[in-house]
């Protein structure tokens, strides 16, 4: 746990401000930085974990994902496609229990289920 709290906006403005006045960081304004960055990695680290359904795509957006798809195979994917797409590891393994048990869910909007019925 942080013993610093940032007002995220506050701070920004501040290193909006300091950052006009001149290009060069103090060794304090350095240290005001790297706390503001360690308390932001901290907050998202603490989201991250409570993620059910993490995704394996790192920084790579849903549309970037959906345009590669559609130049590879020459259609949109579907949501349900990108669902899978981005929940599946490189070794082909599902990333969790629970993002697996959607995969494997039958689905009512299914167009290939439909047709077995």
């Amino acid at each position: 746990m942080l013993i610093y709290q940032f007002s995220a906006a506050a701070e920004i403005g501040l290193l909006v401000i300091i950052r006009m006045q001149r290009l060069v960081l103090t060794k304090s304004e350095t240290k005001l930085v790297e706390l503001f960055n360690k308390a932001i990695s901290e907050k998202k680290k603490e989201i991250r974990s409570k993620s059910i359904e993490p995704h394996v795509l790192g920084t790579k957006s849903f549309v970037r994902l959906a345009d590669e798809e559609k130049k590879k195979t020459g259609v949109q994917p579907t949501r349900g496609n990108l669902y899978i797409i981005s929940r599946t590891k490189k070794n082909g393994s599902i990333v969790n229990e629970t993002a697996a048990k959607v995969i494997d869910a039958p689905s009512p909007f299914s167009l290939k289920d439909f047709l077995k019925s």
